[in-house]
């Protein structure tokens, strides 16, 4: 025990700084290197404001962060995304509170919001981090479902002709009854399964228009992402009537 008093008092000791970041944390940090260019404050401003009209169509709290001043410019950043758009870039926007939105020539067709469980580096969440999204359920998916179905068409502005091809199925989480307690987030994916097709069809013959994260506590929509140009343009359309 002496000798490694001895010891201990010669020896260097570092002080432990703060523990590092796990990877679903780092989805808030900024970036080592930015590679991507940022998207112009003018366009950042325009597509703030249709993000704004976007979350009030679906009844989505925008969260506190909502202009420029709040933008957290480490996570934003223009690219290509062919699969939307072939003639302009996307923007993501991302604000200090870790809220971020998608957007195309400044008509946004994203929304994520800041406690989205679904998100970023969501496959390398710790069991402690995972935990925090437990929760009793309280609503029917299946329901959750057609409800935002009907709100696209009667508030969002998208075509009940455009809509009706497509068919919502689980593509994250686990579908729990209702009174069960535990994972309480879910995400649906709106795809064109064919019907009848008289043998299994393969995820990669579908297409998506679309995804959502719901909380099956609360019934709050969490995120939506359009992935099908024909709806992104149906959003332009929309909003340009309210405009006029």
């Amino acid at each position: 025990m002496a000798f490694a008093e001895q010891v201990s008092n010669r020896a260097y000791k570092a002080e432990l700084g703060p523990p590092m970041p796990t990877r679903w944390q780092m989805r808030n940090q900024p970036p080592l290197k930015r590679l991507l260019p940022y998207p112009a404050t003018n366009e950042i401003a325009k597509a703030i404001h249709s993000w704004l009209r976007f979350c009030s169509s679906l009844g989505i709290p925008p969260g506190a962060q909502t202009n420029l001043a709040a933008v957290f410019w480490a996570r934003t950043f223009s690219y290509t995304n062919h699969d939307v758009s072939r003639v302009a870039p996307v923007a993501q926007i991302a604000f200090t509170n870790g809220t971020r939105f998608e957007a195309i020539n400044g008509v946004a067709f994203s929304h994520y919001a800041e406690d989205a469980m679904y998100s970023g580096f969501w496959q390398e969440m710790t069991p402690e981090e995972r935990d925090t999204f437990k929760g009793k359920i309280n609503k029917d998916w299946k329901e959750l479902a057609r409800d935002l179905e009907r709100t696209l068409i009667r508030s969002v502005g998208i075509p009940e002709s455009l809509l009706t091809p497509y068919s919502f199925t689980v593509s994250l989480g686990t579908p729990r009854e209702i009174g069960a307690v535990g994972i309480k987030r879910l995400v649906l994916d709106w795809r064109n399964w064919p019907r009848n097709a008289g043998r299994e069809v393969s995820v990669d013959e579908t297409r998506s228009a679309f995804a959502a994260e719901f909380d099956l506590e609360t019934g709050e929509l969490k995120w939506i992402n359009f992935h099908d140009p024909n709806f992104i343009a149906a959003l332009r359309v929309a909003q340009a009537k309210e405009i006029k």
